[in-house]
């Protein structure tokens, strides 16, 4: 599976460390789109952390929320959307 985040955390270290010597040699290498590349070098951050404080739930409350779902499901109780909202909230 293609972790594009590993890639570009690989592509940037090369940069810091001088092995490759351009932000387009080091997009090749690790087959990232150069633009992405070059915004994270200068300081843009992946879609889902720059809207986290948007969101009405947490990361972690997400996850368990999502595990809660995933348990009932496999007891056979999978839970309606008003429980689901009820649970959330």
């Amino acid at each position: 599976m293609y972790d594009r985040e590993a890639a570009m955390a690989a592509a940037s270290a090369d940069l810091d460390a001088g092995i490759s010597l351009s932000i387009n040699s080091a997009a090749d290498a690790y087959g990232v789109p150069r633009t992405t590349l070059r915004r994270r070098l200068h300081g843009y951050q992946i879609r889902q952390k720059s809207h986290q404080h948007e969101q009405r739930l947490s990361p972690n409350q997400e996850d368990f929320l999502r595990d809660w779902i995933l348990e009932e499901d496999t007891r056979g109780y999978p839970p309606s959307h008003a429980c689901c909202c009820k649970m959330a909230s």
